[in-house]
């Protein structure tokens, strides 16, 4: 295995991509140098991003699943909460709308 290269190179902001982290300003950076002197990869771009997009969406959709399934009386779990916090981080839109459809319904209740 060939060591991690570090932040400001290309390989370093796939890198925060991949584990769904907001790519550094260096990193940044070194992607959009590289875009700029090859145009033709925005698309090979495009489709790793939909791929990790992907995987993070099946990951947020099956913890919300057991969400809804699990009784209220059960506690969760240490690594049901770490894998929740670290899902509603990645996606805090998705995880704050649900949750305000959770609230509500609950006060309706």
């Amino acid at each position: 295995m060939s060591p991690l290269q570090p932040c400001g190179t290309r390989a370093a902001y796939a890198r925060h991509l991949y584990y769904g982290e907001e790519p550094c300003a260096e990193c940044r950076r070194a992607n959009a140098d590289y875009s700029m002197a090859h145009p033709g990869n925005r698309v090979v771009a495009a489709r790793a991003r939909n791929v990790v997009r992907d995987r993070h969406r099946a990951e947020f959709d099956a913890l919300l699943s057991a969400e809804r399934r699990r009784s209220p009386s059960q506690p969760p779990t240490a690594t049901y909460m770490s894998a929740k916090y670290e899902l509603a981080r990645i996606y805090d839109a998705e995880y704050r709308a649900v949750l305000a459809d959770l609230l509500d319904k609950e006060a309706a209740s």
